[in-house]
């Protein structure tokens, strides 16, 4: 694939580091599957329980949560998530669509073919 279309990167690790379309994919996932508000910490652990990185902030104090905020508020604005207190988000009505499409972005990256839900 070229990357234009894939544009998250293997880390040092080898795990796939996360930003852009594909953080916000991520985040979409992760939101989607409970029905409480969850932190951005919160938000980072299940994206790494799924094996991936978030993307990191220029500014190492700010760590792995100032990018995900940002994609969150795109998502916001798209009305997918709720923003229901500083730090904490909730999932928005998400088109089966769009859950589609995020899963199988994310399931391109890794390689897997199985379902990309925390736990699943």
């Amino acid at each position: 694939m070229p990357t234009a279309l894939w544009p998250s990167s293997l880390d040092d690790s080898g795990m796939i580091r996360l930003h852009g379309l594909d953080l916000r994919y991520a985040a979409l996932l992760v939101l989607g599957v409970g029905d409480q508000p969850l932190c951005l910490d919160e938000i980072v652990a299940d994206i790494e329980a799924l094996g991936f990185l978030t993307a990191t902030s220029p500014n190492p104090a700010m760590g792995p949560t100032k990018p995900l905020a940002d994609a969150l508020r795109w998502e916001i604005r798209r009305g997918r998530v709720r923003r229901v207190a500083r730090g904490m988000y909730a999932a928005g009505p998400i088109d089966r669509s769009t859950r589609y499409r995020a899963r199988v972005r994310l399931a391109h990256l890794t390689g897997r073919s199985r379902d990309l839900t925390p736990g699943g």
